[in-house]
């Protein structure tokens, strides 16, 4: 059986959608799938830790992450961080990256990123709103003169050819819902850098080719994504989870 932690950087910015995801991944954790043993460990960024105690009153593992005088990438790095740590302190098998916005197509998302039998494995979905709504998935180009590897996102004609639910390789397709075996764990850390803009999962994609570790998306598994812009906004009552 394997033992698998569902993890997550939070905050009282996504209070918006913030309870149903609580209740969904609850759900998620109630079936506790015969293929696995999954626990959760949910890491607040709030600007208070009124969050992570609400949390803590209805179950849920959670630390808290003091953001105070940090850019929002290096928060999210540092929350993930923490996770990937945990996974190893506690010896589990693989990380469950699932971002407090994204919800899977079924509940039996783990099983099925399982059956894959790969180090790192995703689904996808949406990112930016309205007309520059685009899917986060990018293909991966490699400069043979300067040996630097770039990615870009694929355009709508590309990837409404490319997304035919297979399973795909050499493409990243975010952190938003990820799974990663311990073995990836222990040879890439979730970084950033503090001159550049880009945010972990951009370094986590290249560190895997860095270590020629190959990853893959199923294009199947199409996820909702409610996305609104990352800020620290007031937690509100009405929205308790």
């Amino acid at each position: 059986m394997h033992k698998i932690l569902l993890f997550s950087p939070i905050s009282q910015a996504k209070a918006y959608i913030l309870p149903k995801w609580i209740r969904w991944i609850k759900a998620l954790g109630n079936l506790q799938p015969a293929t696995c043993n999954l626990q959760i460990l949910l890491i607040d960024n709030s600007p208070n830790r009124k969050l992570e105690h609400d949390l803590r009153k209805i179950g849920i593992h959670c630390e808290y992450h003091n953001p105070k005088g940090k850019r929002i990438i290096d928060i999210i790095a540092a929350c993930q961080e923490r996770a990937r740590e945990y996974a190893m302190e506690k010896n589990f098998d693989f990380l469950f990256s699932l971002e407090c916005d994204v919800f899977p197509p079924v509940q039996m998302i783990i099983d099925l990123l399982l059956q894959h039998r790969k180090p790192v494995v995703s689904a996808t979905y949406f990112i930016e709103y309205g007309p520059n709504s685009q899917l986060c998935l990018q293909q991966r180009y490699k400069d043979t003169f300067t040996r630097w590897q770039t990615y870009f996102n694929l355009d709508h004609g590309t990837w409404l050819i490319d997304v035919d639910g297979s399973l795909k390789t050499g493409q990243q397709a975010g952190l938003g819902c990820t799974l990663i075996h311990r073995s990836v764990l222990e040879k890439i850390k979730f970084r950033t850098e503090p001159d550049k803009i880009y945010p972990s999962d951009s370094y986590f994609y290249t560190d895997l080719d860095t270590n020629g570790i190959p990853y893959f998306v199923d294009t199947s598994l199409l996820c909702q994504h409610y996305s609104q812009p990352w800020a620290h906004d007031s937690y509100q009552e009405k929205s308790k989870v």
